[in-house]
């Protein structure tokens, strides 16, 4: 009889805990159709000169960091200028699913990348007076981005002050 007890327990503890989910979400994602896609003009920038040695260093440490190394796309950046001047500038690993909808104001070319610009700052950029178009998803269509790396991928973070470029922060290259 107590074996049974025993038995009928742990068959009750089976059942209840068997369904239980995992602490991971899954997502359902669905393809993007190309009716899911917008063309977007935005403006054509280009970078003062007191940004080209802040960006020829950037760009040579994305080069030198293996991660970013023998990829089939080529990287770009972003650009973040945030209020009271704070420039953020990241590497960013997938350009080509990256959906610049919602947060590209414009972009400028350097040192042969593209440097796609949320925000826009007199002290960091010249308007050309010229637009491009991009395509890109629908922001009211937009699930997720697809290639979100989160800390992997390497930032630099600058404040400017007194017609100063100061470096407040920056991350490092992980190894593949």
């Amino acid at each position: 009889m107590k074996v049974l007890v025993y038995l009928s327990l742990a068959i009750w503890v089976i059942i209840n805990f068997a369904g239980c989910k995992s602490g991971e979400e899954i997502i359902r994602f669905k393809p993007y159709k190309p009716k899911d896609y917008i063309t977007k003009e935005i403006k054509v920038c280009e970078v003062k000169e007191r940004l080209y040695p802040i960006l020829d260093s950037i760009i040579i440490k994305a080069e030198e960091c293996p991660m970013y190394q023998n990829l089939k796309m080529k990287t770009a950046f972003s650009f973040w200028i945030s209020p009271g001047d704070t420039l953020t500038i990241s590497v960013v690993y997938s350009p080509k699913f990256r959906n610049h909808a919602e947060w590209t104001d414009a972009i400028f070319y350097y040192g042969g990348y593209d440097f796609y610009c949320d925000g826009f700052a007199d002290s960091f950029l010249k308007d050309t007076g010229r637009t491009t178009t991009i395509s890109c998803i629908d922001p009211k269509k937009y699930q997720f981005e697809m290639h979100f790396r989160g800390d992997m991928d390497m930032y630099w973070t600058y404040s400017y002050e007194n017609d100063q470029i100061v470096n407040i922060g920056y991350g490092h290259c992980l190894e593949k």
